[in-house]
Formats: structure tokens, C-alpha cells, sequence
């Protein structure tokens, strides 16, 4: 079947030397506007300013704002004429052409408009040497820019057209693969019209496969890049302590000595300091945003219940591990007294085991909590899906107690009471602002 017999077009070969489509698109005056928005945020959902949004096909890009958004209007765009993306295309006086080094390849070639809809469709085969030239979009459709992806063979190039009356057209492509090498390449991202390609400083580059020009795109999440991110200065003559860990929801003891923040039930801030524990039927529980905050890959914050003579509410220490080959530090909060003994930390960690207390059977609707001492991880062992599916079992809905669990099996490693070395340091402003107390 010749592309004329396929595509319902004209279609007619030229003399040459070597296999070729000559794609010759229609005109249209100008571009539609086609407004693609959305917002780049870390893995907390914090907006990150000064990202780089750079649309791939469309050839364009962006950085977000204050407040992480970013907002591009492909009507508005100053287009360019194109060069060659690839040694198998060129474009030459509004004609994009794409040589063959063979024949008989099967030949696709698909017209998107912005929304994502295809308009136009071509598929055959290469019938022999020459030039082959065929139209493939509509005569009858709007003003618009289209995009269109080619496949010869095993190869894909896509690009953007857009043009205005009498002039040429332009070109943007910057992918022409073969299928098959990108075998891990999920459906989506090879049936969208483009991809977001999103950078910045201290961040792992990210790509978002683009369905439509005119839509309001999910938040796209930037994880850190840890070969870039740092660590604190290590403990120097610090001493060695043993580590545990609990989550009993009972008011600390630093709940009644100082001006500690402290929630209901719900997990909402209460603001009675005299309020009883609701380990004992009262009002007054742990906030759950005590949970572990992990900085970046070598440093956390959390809280802790300590006890060694001197020390008073607020305090904070520096812990200086070793999981997993690795230095981890993190810097935590006395707001209890542990029953460890002398250098010992209690680390508060959702699902850590509620201890000589239970005040979260009452909180949290008799959930799972796993074994008295331990919890979840006394209960699965290194069983990664196990604790996972224990955590959401126990507080799924929570936010700040998924993002704690979260933390100990994948910052924490799901260490089993490590020992550290630890000394005295100032309280980090964020851990303050949370606790309301602090040196």
C-alpha cells in the first residue's frame, strides 16, 4: 500500500540517491495561545524558586517564581527556524525531510494538535530509493501549532510546526532513538506531545511526559541530589551512647515544665499546659509532627527522651551514626526522661514501640502497633513491605506519622537501635519552631 492509498493525500516520488520523506506542512497564519502551568516543589511540597522549566519539543523555558509556579504560553513564543536534530533529518525551506540509510522500513507519521488529539496519520513503508513528499495535516484545521512524531523503522524523532503564512516553518526536535533501546520507557511518555525537563541547583533533574499544551500540570516533586548535599561537621571528643526507640502518644514529661507544644487528640495543637496525659484519660497527647524531618541523605532532625544529669528541656544533641557504611547524623530534642540509663537515647519514631505506656491504642482507634518494645520492626524484622504496610495500617491518613515511618525505613535504614557518638549542641531554628522550647 503506497502513503497516498494510507493517508487519502498526494502523494508522488521524486528522483534521488537515497531513501527519503519529504514531510511538506500546511500553513497556518499563527499560533493559538496554549497555556501549560504548574508548580515545582521538594520532596516536603515546599515551592522551589529559580527551578529551570524547559519544555523539550517546544523548545522553551521558564523559571519558577517565589512560589514555585511556573506559567508558559506557547502562543506568545518567538519561534525560530530549526536545524538539524539528528543526522536523519533536516529541514530545507519549510520542508522537513527524513533520509533512510534503507528500504522497505515501515514509515509512521503521527500529527498531534495541542490538547493532545491527533489529527493526522500516516503509516506504510518505505517502498524504495527516492524522495517521497506527502502533506499530513488537514487542509481544514484551525490556526494552530501541531506536533508531529516520526518513526522509520526503529526510529522516533518528534518535533513542533508552527508557522505563519508564507514563511517557513519551524523546527524543534531533540530525540531520535531507537525504540527498542528504550525499553523501560513507559507508554505515556512515548504517546505525549512533549516533556517537561526540570533542573536546579542541588537537585536531581527531572522529567514529565506533557499530554497537552493547555493544562494545569500536578506538582512536580525534585528530589535532592546527594552527591551535592552536606553533612554537619562530625562529633569531635563527643561520648558513645546507645540508642532505642519509642512512641507511647503520652504528654512528655517536658509537656509539664516547660512551654512545650503539645496536641488532642486529633493531633491538633492544645493549648492547656495543665492538661492531663492522655495516657492516663486525659486531653493531652504527643503531636504528631514530632515525628523525624530528614534534612537531606546525611542529616535529620527528631526528639528524643534523655536523662543523663544536667541536662533540661529543650536541650539538644548531635548523633553521629554509622548505617548502612555511612555517616548519618541528626540532631535531636530532649522532651522526655528515658528509662535507658546514663547515655541513652530514646529516639521518638512513629511505630517505635509504645514502650511502658500506651496512649496511642486510645488514639488511634486500637491500631497496630506491633510488639511493646520495638514496634513495627521487633514485629517484621528487615522486612521493608511489613513495616510499610504496618504504618499504613496504623496511620496512613496521618501525614507527619507517614512521613516519620517513612524516615526510619528509608533515611534510618531501618536500623535496629544503633549506638552513636554524641555531644551538646544548639537547638536548629526549625526544630524550635515546632517544639516552642529550645536554647
Amino acid at each position: 500500500m503506497s502513503f497516498s492509498e494510507k493517508a487519502g493525500v498526494v502523494f508522488r516520488k521524486a528522483a534521488g540517491m537515497t531513501a527519503m520523506i519529504s514531510l511538506l506542512m500546511v500553513s497556518s497564519p499563527s499560533a493559538a495561545g496554549s497555556v501549560l502551568s504548574g508548580r515545582v516543589v521538594d520532596k516536603d511540597s515546599k515551592p522551589l524558586q529559580g527551578a529551570k522549566v524547559e519544555l523539550v519539543v517546544a523548545d522553551t523555558s521558564i523559571v519558577t517564581d517565589g512560589n514555585g509556579n511556573f506559567k508558559v504560553d506557547l502562543g506568545k513564543l518567538s519561534m525560530r527556524p530549526g536545524n538539524t536534530a539528528a543526522e536523519m533529518i533536516s529541514l530545507r525551506n519549510g520542508v522537513l525531510s527524513i533520509s533512510s540509510p534503507a528500504i522497505h522500513q515501515s514509515v509512521q507519521v503521527e500529527a498531534f494538535d495541542t490538547k493532545g488529539q491527533r489529527v493526522g496519520n500516516v503509516m506504510s513503508s518505505l517502498p524504495g530509493v527516492g524522495v517521497f513528499e506527502c502533506g499530513i495535516l488537514p487542509d481544514a484545521l484551525p490556526t494552530a501549532m501541531y506536533i508531529v512524531k516520526i518513526r522509520i523503522g526503529s526510529r522516533m524523532g518528534v518535533f513542533r510546526v508552527l508557522n505563519s503564512r508564507n514563511r517557513t516553518y519551524s523546527l524543534s526536535g531533540r530525540e531520535l532513538y531507537p525504540a527498542n533501546s528504550r525499553g523501560k520507557k513507559s507508554a505515556r511518555i512515548l504517546n505525549s506531545v512533549d516533556t517537561l525537563r526540570i533542573t536546579k541547583d542541588g537537585y536531581l533533574e527531572t522529567r514529565v511526559p506533557v499530554e497537552s499544551y493547555i493544562a494545569s500540570l500536578p506538582d512536580v516533586i525534585l528530589m535532592n541530589d546527594p552527591a551535592k548535599e552536606e553533612g554537619l561537621p562530625p562529633v569531635v571528643n563527643g561520648r558513645n551512647a546507645r540508642t532505642t526507640r519509642y512512641w507511647d502518644c503520652c504528654k512528655p514529661h517536658c509537656g509539664w515544665h516547660s512551654d512545650m507544644r503539645m496536641c488532642d487528640i486529633s493531633g491538633n495543637d492544645l493549648n492547656d499546659r495543665n492538661a492531663q496525659s492522655g495516657c492516663s484519660g486525659g486531653t493531652s497527647f504527643q503531636c504528631w509532627d514530632y515525628a523525624p524531618i530528614e534534612v537531606n541523605s546525611k542529616v535529620s532532625y527528631g526528639w528524643a527522651a534523655f536523662n543523663n544529669s544536667g541536662t533540661q528541656c529543650g536541650d539538644c544533641f548531635q548523633l553521629d551514626f554509622q548505617i548502612g557504611g555511612g555517616l548519618k547524623q541528626m540532631i535531636v530534642q530532649v522532651i522526655n526522661i528515658g528509662d535507658g540509663g546514663t547515655d541513652a537515647f530514646d529516639l521518638l519514631i512513629p511505630g517505635g514501640g509504645v514502650g511502658a505506656l500506651n496512649g496511642c491504642s486510645r488514639q488511634w482507634n486500637n491500631a497496630p502497633l506491633g510488639q511493646q518494645y520495638g514496634g513495627f520492626h521487633s514485629t517484621c524484622g528487615d522486612n521493608k513491605d511489613c513495616i510499610l504496610n504496618m504504618c499504613k495500617a496504623a496511620f496512613g491518613d496521618k501525614v507527619d506519622l507517614m512521613r516519620g515511618c517513612n524516615w526510619y525505613i528509608d533515611w534510618f535504614r531501618m536500623a535496629n537501635n544503633p549506638g552513636c557518638v554524641y555531644m551538646k549542641v544548639p537547638c536548629p531554628q526549625m526544630i524550635k519552631d515546632i517544639s516552642h522550647i529550645g536554647n
